[in-house]
């Protein structure tokens, strides 16, 4: 009885390495991508939004949408996103201007990004006053 014990503790033990090598793996190429405003050079030319990859893993299928407003939380709840843009690859600690998007700062619209890692998992990015929310999974339509 005591063998057999052992035995199943083992095996927990070894899942749960399993598990926890597997997380640690897909942490340590997960990319996170953030909303930036960025004011024109003394006054002639206007602001603009970037997206900064501040993540470890290149953020690739990158869909840039905006809302009227978002709730920042997961899901839809309600939100309305227009204007989808599929953007290039956005490699780690790297950025891309989103010009498209004109002077919108201010305005109480929102901005969400959909993008997947190297190995096709999705995560959301939300921006809505002046705040970025990130999500595993994907949250926008």
């Amino acid at each position: 009885m005591l063998t057999i014990a052992i035995s199943i503790f083992a095996v927990l033990v070894s899942l749960g390495s399993l598990i926890l090598g597997y997380a640690s793996s897909r942490r340590s190429q997960m990319p996170v991508l953030q909303f930036t405003w960025e004011n024109g050079q003394e006054h002639t030319s206007a602001g603009t939004w970037s997206l900064v990859n501040v993540g470890t893993g290149p953020a690739t299928n990158v869909v840039v949408a905006q809302t009227e407003k978002t709730s920042l939380t997961h899901g839809l709840n309600g939100e309305r996103w227009l204007n989808p843009v599929l953007a290039p690859s956005i490699p780690a600690g790297g950025r891309l201007d989103l010009r498209w998007l004109g002077e919108s700062r201010g305005l109480g619209r929102g901005l969400g990004a959909s993008y997947t890692d190297v190995q096709r998992y999705f995560y959301t990015t939300k921006c809505g006053d002046d705040v970025s929310m990130f999500f595993i999974g994907l949250h926008l339509p």
